[in-house]
């Protein structure tokens, strides 16, 4: 939780210094939300779908805040559809990642899973490669 946090201040300080020239306060905080949007993107890269889940509900909450009963700026838009891009992707991720780790556990699907790795084996010394042993 502490990287989370620490990520939010990084991805506040630099949103306020991209909105560093603008007069208003809103003008920053729509900043930060389309910044945390991009790293919330950038965050499933990674597999890091906790992050992109917090940083794409960051954004969201960022360009919310940045209304105050005006219209919402470009900046703000860009932010709520990164972030909830982020968010949606986020939990497929996780979904798919939970449904793998399922399917890998159940001992009904060993003798699957061991003839994928025997093609996998197969193909790879084919092309002159082997797999990694743990």
């Amino acid at each position: 939780m502490k990287k989370a946090a620490f990520i939010l201040a990084l991805v506040m300080l630099l949103g306020v210094a991209a909105g560093c020239g603008e007069s208003n306060g809103e003008a920053s905080v729509q900043s930060v939300s389309m910044i945390c949007g991009i790293f919330g993107i950038l965050c499933l890269c990674c597999f890091a779908f906790p992050l992109a889940i917090i940083l794409g509900v960051g954004a969201v909450c960022f360009a919310i805040i940045s209304k105050r009963g005006q219209p919402f700026y470009a900046t703000a838009i860009f932010g709520i559809v990164l972030g909830v891009i982020a968010v949606v992707l986020g939990i497929g991720e996780f979904v798919y990642f939970m449904a793998l780790s399922s399917l890998v556990k159940d001992p009904a699907n060993a003798a699957l899973i061991n003839e994928f790795m025997e093609q996998l084996e197969q193909q790879l010394q084919q092309q002159g490669q082997s797999l990694p042993t743990v």
